[in-house]
């Protein structure tokens, strides 16, 4: 079926699914017995309830999709890589449930290739319906929804949930709350994390936080926030994802303001998660377009992973507002100096370089670019080169950062024989450098190869081989003259079939064709980008 078929069908799947079960629910709560409630850990219980529940959503959804994957709170699994996924909570909020308090719900989300793009919500205490197909509307019974115009965080009323299973963290979490406590008007914890979000979409709450969660806690409810106009992040200001920790959702006026009170730290935190996979990146190497390059950025099936390339005449002071801006809509691979101004800077430049960029914009860089195209026969003096990159590494290593090194692929492309891509690797990349690279990634330009297509699964098995348990991918793909849509297609739905892959592309002509938003190409990406 068509795209715009399979929305609609599994909006009401979702729709129909939940209204049954909650129904159900609220018709056999007089019924429920002690004997039927179970602790299945840590203040954490489940009920005949939550079975007959998730066994009518499982139906229900089985019906019309019986190929899709279900992730479900009471028959959680791995969360499944790409694809069709459905996640359901079959009731959000079972202590209250049990102490008949009554705010609780039934929530389903539908997910193409990680993203939320179908979410039904469903308060049975109140027969309220919260419904979302993304990019049509987002409503409640029907009605149109928005998130509140609250701008200042003094006057907001705001909502947050208590790690309950690991109260280990509990006295960060008060420490949290409290700062948040004293700026705001005032503060709930009302128990069910998804129907919370959905005050938040349609504007009871102005704002929700909690740094501990389970995908089915969130997907269904950071759909609706977001699409009734809000900003959805991780607890700490990435992109929200299926695989984030926590959550944090509000008007894009609050957003930040709550932000700073729950992220406030002396030092820069390491990442809580990597970039889940596959990869879909783009570079950016301008950010002075910010707002073109924020819409850009935005409408993408999945969080893209942008590379933004800190001009070696820039300080690291220069980027901090714009990474601000960015990171709110994707996750960020900052390179520390690219491949074609390497051999400008002294080893002793590139050292400080590394530790300013770090120690300015440590909190929004999520993967660091070590060394880019360091093999390349213009980057300088190969000893200098790979003092500077085994230098960030180890640095960043030292820091918890994540980190990625950039080869460039160049098959009898080369004049220098020594930096033809294996044997530079073979000959000058020590251990160290290896355990110090989390992402092995590969630049390649066809056309300055001789219209050349490798066999990339041997290619990669080659670099595997040499970078063992490695991440690997595309760190660039472009070209500057040739068919620029044969190009992105040819590359972004490329399959290779390699432990470790995960994809990446990077394409480095983002801001030249596809800025503003309007440009065809920006919409062929689109189009290739998580299918």
């Amino acid at each position: 079926m068509d795209w715009h078929t399979r929305l609609t069908r599994a909006l009401k799947a979702a729709t129909e699914g939940a209204r049954e079960a909650g129904t159900w629910v609220r018709q056999e709560l007089p019924r429920l017995q002690p004997a039927e409630i179970r602790e299945k850990g840590p203040r954490d219980f489940v009920t005949r309830l939550d079975k007959g529940a998730e066994k009518i959503l499982i139906d229900r959804i089985k019906k019309d999709f019986p190929q899709d994957a279900i992730l479900s709170e009471e028959t959680a699994g791995a969360i499944p890589a790409g694809g069709d996924l459905w996640v359901m909570d079959p009731i959000d909020g079972t202590n209250n449930l049990i102490h008949r308090y009554p705010h609780y719900c039934i929530a389903v989300a539908y997910l193409a290739g990680g993203r939320p793009e179908v979410a039904a919500v469903y308060d049975p205490v109140h027969d309220e319906m919260f419904t979302c197909k993304r990019s049509e509307g987002v409503w409640v019974n029907g009605a149109p929804m928005a998130v509140s115009t609250i701008s200042d965080a003094a006057k907001a009323f705001v909502v947050s949930g208590l790690p309950a299973k690991c109260r280990d963290e509990l006295p960060e979490w008060l420490e949290k709350f409290g700062r948040i406590s004293s700026a705001v008007m005032t503060t709930r914890k009302c128990g069910s994390a998804v129907l919370d979000l959905a005050y938040v979409a349609c504007g009871r709450f102005d704002g929700y936080w909690e740094p501990r969660l389970s995908p089915w806690d969130m997907a269904a409810g950071a759909l609706l926030v977001e699409a009734a106009g809000g900003v959805v992040t991780d607890d700490i200001g990435r992109p929200w994802t299926l695989t984030a920790s926590g959550i944090l959702a509000a008007n894009a006026d609050l957003h930040p303001q709550l932000l700073k009170l729950v992220s406030c730290m002396s030092d820069p935190a390491p990442p809580v998660s990597l970039p889940p996979e596959p990869w879909w990146g783009v570079t950016v190497d301008n950010v002075e377009r910010l707002a073109e390059l924020e819409e850009a950025l935005t409408g993408f099936r999945v969080p893209l992973i942008t590379r933004i390339v800190f001009d070696g005449d820039k300080n690291a002071a220069y980027y901090r507002k714009p990474l601000e801006v960015l990171r709110k809509k994707t996750w960020i691979m900052g390179e520390i100096w690219d491949s074609f101004d390497f051999k400008k800077c002294s080893v002793e430049m590139y050292k400080e370089r590394t530790r300013e960029f770090h120690a300015t914009v440590g909190d929004l860089v999520d993967v660091w670019e070590i060394g880019n195209e360091v093999n390349g026969e213009w980057a300088g003096e190969i000893q200098d080169i790979v003092d500077k990159v085994s230098y960030a590494g180890q640095y960043l290593k030292d820091k918890k950062a994540a980190t990625a090194l950039t080869l460039f692929y160049n098959p009898d492309s080369f004049s220098k024989p020594e930096c033809e891509m294996f044997r530079w690797v073979d000959e000058r990349v020590k251990q160290d450098l290896k355990d110090n690279s989390d992402y092995v990634l590969l630049s390649y330009y066809q056309d300055q190869c001789n219209d050349y297509w490798p066999d990339w699964n041997q290619v990669f098995r080659e670099v595997a081989k040499r970078f063992p348990g490695k991440k690997l991918g595309f760190g660039e793909v472009g070209t500057a003259k040739g068919d620029k849509e044969a190009f992105l297609k040819r590359y972004y739905p490329l399959k290779v079939d390699v432990p470790g892959y995960m994809g990446g592309y990077f394409w480095w002509f983002f801001n030249q064709d596809m800025l503003p938003k309007t440009r065809p190409l920006w919409q062929t990406l689109h189009d290739v980008i998580a299918p």
